[in-house]
């Protein structure tokens, strides 16, 4: 989602045009290729760029949101479920902000064991998450994280991050801004 300031009086993601956009870093890609796929269509050989500035990279999506709130930057891409879970535990920041525009789906972020967990507790571990939503002592927890259940990764579903990414950068796009 590309958030500005509630009380701004930007309406479309296009009234944010030639002012400063913030990301949080390029490797993201809600916080990032997303927002930079997304605005694509937007370029014209009249006009490459679509913003004046940009303002990052700030490391994570909250210092976005604070960025735009605090006049830094116009707009600010940020992931959906990140300002979901603002919504409903940070509820004043969150009610500062509006979506002006939303991108493409992608599949969320993966969970991932680091390389070093052995192959049987990396098993284990993958088996409490999936079961997750059949015990009733985690249902407050998942309802709280804004969780249903959790799902096996098909790592195909994640092609659609790299094949973004390449579009852009083939179509001369290697920066946001």
């Amino acid at each position: 989602d590309f958030v500005v300031r509630a009380d701004s009086p930007y309406r479309t993601l296009e009234d944010t045009f030639g002012g400063c956009i913030a990301y949080s870093i390029e490797h993201s890609h809600s916080g990032y290729n997303a927002a930079r796929f997304h605005l694509l269509s937007y370029r014209r050989p009249d006009r490459p760029t679509l913003y004046s500035k940009v303002l990052g990279p700030l490391h994570r999506q909250l210092p976005v949101i604070d960025a735009v709130l605090d006049g830094r930057a116009d707009v600010g891409p940020v992931d959906a479920y990140g300002l979901d879970l603002l919504r409903r535990h940070g509820a004043e920041r969150a009610k500062r902000v509006r979506v002006v525009a939303t991108t493409l789906d992608a599949p969320s972020a993966p969970l991932v064991a680091s390389p070093g967990v052995d192959p049987v507790t990396r098993q284990r571990l993958a088996e409490a998450l999936l079961a997750a939503d059949r015990a009733p002592e985690l249902a407050s927890t998942l309802d709280e994280l804004l969780i249903a259940r959790f799902t096996d990764a098909d790592p195909d579903a994640f092609d659609v991050m790299l094949a973004r990414h390449r579009q852009a950068e083939a179509a001369a796009y290697t920066r946001l801004g």
